[in-house]
C-alpha cells in the first residue's frame, strides 16, 4: 500500500523565478540642487523582493562657499521601512561618508525603495553614488 500526500511544501524564495532587480546610480560633480530623486524601483503585482542591502557614498568635489546641508537618501518599504541617510555639512574637498543600510527586508507588491539627493548649497560639487541590491521572486 502506498501512502501520498497532495500537501507539498512551499519552494523556498530563491527557487521562486528569481530575477536580479538591484538599482543604482552615481553621479559625479553635481552642483547644489534641491531634492531629486535618483532612482525608484516598485515591487510589480504577483512578485515579491527582497533586500540583500542597500549602500550609498558621498565625496566632496569641489568646496562650496558657503556650504549648505548635503543629503543622500535610502528608503525602503512603504511607511515603517528601512532607512540609510548621509547629512552632512563638510566641506573639505575629497571629505568622503558612506553608509550601508540595514538587509533582508523582504518587500510585497506595490512596496520599493527610493534615493534621493539633495544639496542646499551655493557653490562647488559632490559625487553620490547609491545601490539597492534586490532580488525578486513569485509571490
Amino acid at each position: 500500500m502506498r501512502i501520498t500526500s497532495v500537501a507539498q511544501a512551499r519552494a523556498a524564495y530563491h527557487d521562486r523565478n528569481t530575477s536580479d532587480a538591484t538599482v543604482w546610480t552615481q553621479q559625479v560633480a553635481i552642483g547644489p540642487h534641491g531634492v531629486v530623486s535618483r532612482y525608484t524601483y516598485t515591487v510589480p503585482a504577483g512578485r515579491k523582493a527582497l533586500v540583500a542591502s542597500a549602500y550609498a557614498r558621498w565625496r566632496r568635489v569641489t568646496v562650496a562657499a558657503p556650504v549648505g546641508k548635503i543629503t543622500l537618501f535610502l528608503n525602503q518599504g512603504v511607511g515603517s521601512g528601512m532607512n540609510a541617510d548621509i547629512h552632512n555639512l563638510l566641506n573639505t574637498v575629497d571629505a568622503i561618508e558612506s553608509i550601508s543600510g540595514p538587509g533582508g527586508l523582504f518587500m510585497g507588491p506595490a512596496s520599493g525603495v527610493v534615493c534621493n539627493t539633495g544639496d542646499l548649497g551655493t557653490g562647488g560639487t559632490c559625487d553620490y553614488s547609491a545601490t539597492h541590491f534586490i532580488t525578486e521572486f513569485d509571490a
